[in-house]
């Protein structure tokens, strides 16, 4: 991809997306999909999809702190994307903080019913 399509910030998500959901969360296959990931931010760094996408693979490794900082930064790209919010709620579970995640599921419907 690097040499036939240097330029597709979306090849490289899609391929990231792909081969992560097919690994069964092996970590080698994983490390390849977040490369892929990198080299999509570097071409579109503003795309808060591609940061949500890394969140969710920290996720796929049990790496729930860094993956909530991700997904933030993520929702502060782009305030409309409710992926990230998901995925803050999500970590927020998965780390047993029942408190927040239950505020920040409160804010996400508020915001829903706003739209």
């Amino acid at each position: 991809m690097k040499f036939n399509e240097p330029r597709n910030s979306e090849l490289f998500y899609n391929m990231a997306r792909l081969f992560a959901r097919y690994c069964g969360r092996r970590e080698a296959v994983l490390e390849k999909t977040q490369k892929m990931l990198d080299e999509a931010i570097q071409l579109s760094p503003e795309d808060a999809d591609y940061h949500s996408e890394i969140a969710f693979q920290k996720c796929m490794v049990n790496d729930f702190t860094e993956a909530y900082q991700i997904y933030q930064k993520a929702s502060q790209l782009d305030e409309t994307n409710q992926t990230p919010l998901y995925g803050m709620i999500y970590c927020k579970i998965k780390q047993d903080q029942l408190e927040d995640a239950e505020q920040q599921l409160e804010f996400l419907i508020e915001i829903s019913e706003n739209h």
